[in-house]
């Protein structure tokens, strides 16, 4: 339980330091976000042209996640914090992670790296609602 603590308040720490343009001796190097497309960067990029595109709840839960993710120094630390519930995916989506959005609506992310636990970039595939027998993506 400390040591998510711990974790949680290094993550709320670097994120406060990178808002005020401060740096410090925690968390000066960040998790880095990339996007699997040109679509995806412009909704990812921009919320309120995110908003246009899904309701405010999701993407205020979205934006929350992604401030996690930029706070984390790896994706490792990030998945130990618990947040969201990630998941790893499995089948065609092999390697590919799951945050909750809402209760069927899931953000999709890739960890760009050889170790999950050390991965320092991640990839966003978008949004999609995939369970039942079909998926439906928001954001792609």
């Amino acid at each position: 339980m400390e040591y998510y603590f711990c974790v949680i308040l290094q993550m709320w720490l670097t994120n406060w330091l990178t808002r005020t343009g401060q740096k410090g001796g925690v968390g000066d190097e960040h998790l880095r976000i990339t996007y699997a497309n040109k679509n995806v960067e412009k909704y990812f990029k921009d919320y309120r042209e995110m908003q246009k595109k899904i309701p405010f709840d999701w993407v205020r839960s979205i934006k929350k996640h992604i401030d996690r993710l930029k706070a984390a120094e790896t994706f490792g630390a990030f998945l130990k914090v618990g947040l969201g519930h990630p998941e790893r995916l499995k089948g065609r989506d092999a390697g590919k992670y799951s945050v909750h959005v809402t209760g069927n609506v899931r953000l999709i992310m890739q960890p760009k790296g050889e170790s999950v636990t050390i991965c320092e970039v991640v990839e966003m595939e978008g949004v999609v609602d995939y369970h039942g027998d079909q998926e439906t993506w928001y954001i792609r």
